[in-house]
This record gives C-alpha cells, sequence and structure tokens, in this order.
C-alpha cells in the first residue's frame, strides 16, 4: 500500500492531503466504528430497559456485530461497483440503509426481549439521544474554540 501511495503522489494523481485522509480514514475509522457501535448500543440498551427490555449489553452488541459487520463489508462493495453520484447510488444507499434498520429492528427485539414497536421506539430514541448529545458537544466546543483561538470575534 506505501509503495501505491508513493506511485501515486510521484506521479502527482493525488494530493498530500488526500495520502493524509486516505491513512487517517483507514487507521482512525476502525477505532472509531467500534467506540461508535459501543456508546449506541448502551444508549439503547438503557433505553430499552426503560421500556421493559430484559436483554444485556453483551447480548445486544453481539446481535448487532453480527449483521453490521456483513451488511457494511457487502454494502461498500455495492458502492466501489456503482457510479460516485445518479440515482442507482442514492437507490442503493437507501435500500442498504432500510435493510440494516430492519436487521436492527430484529437484533434489539430478540436481544432485548421486546415487541417490534418497543424495539424501534428504542433504536428511534437512542439515535435521538445521540445525535443531541452530538449536536450539544459540538456546540460547546465551537464556542470554546472560537473564544480561544479568535478573540477578535467577540464584540
Amino acid at each position: 500500500m506505501i509503495k501505491l501511495l508513493g506511485d501515486l503522489w510521484r506521479d502527482h494523481q493525488v494530493s498530500r492531503f488526500n495520502i493524509g485522509l486516505l491513512l487517517f480514514g483507514v487507521l482512525v475509522s476502525p477505532i472509531l466504528s467500534v467506540v461508535g457501535l459501543t456508546i449506541l448500543t448502551a444508549l439503547t440498551e438503557w433505553v430499552a430497559r426503560k421500556l421493559g427490555g430484559q436483554g444485556s449489553f453483551r447480548e445486544l452488541i453481539y446481535a448487532r456485530a453480527a449483521y453490521i459487520a456483513p451488511t457494511t463489508i457487502i454494502g461498500s462493495a455495492l458502492m466501489a461497483f456503482l457510479p460516485t453520484f445518479g440515482t442507482i447510488t442514492i437507490l442503493a444507499s437507501l435500500l442498504i440503509a432500510v435493510f440494516m434498520f430492519a436487521l436492527d429492528i430484529t437484533a434489539v427485539q430478540s436481544a432485548a426481549s421486546l415487541s417490534g414497536k418497543r424495539a424501534i421506539a428504542a433504536i428511534l430514541l437512542s439515535w435521538g439521544i445521540l445525535i443531541g448529545l452530538y449536536v450539544c458537544v459540538i456546540s460547546i466546543g465551537t464556542a470554546i474554540i472560537t473564544t480561544v483561538w479568535f478573540p477578535q470575534w467577540q464584540h
């Protein structure tokens, strides 16, 4: 891989930024994926318990990992062969997302012993909480960064 990147760099086919982005993605993406899966599963398990679920975090993360790994690989392979933009890519992405959501409902139902409606509620509420936390962290981080690094922007 290093030789390939060197050849691309020498032939001016990619910029230094793109190589850095690629290496960052290859090295950091798996770590962030595991952290994200763990946080989302913990939130989903907590919400499922509040909705009357009986399962454990361990059961839910195993159930999710059983479908996330293969569908991610299949989805990535499909996207590699489709045009970058266009109706086919959008429809394929939507189809994969709906399929993964259906598998997630089944995983939460079986791991937490919930009905379909409660499993859907647990998934949607956990995503809502996660997005809310993300917005709060980004907002606070942006406020701190602009205050510290750009004091001239303050009135």
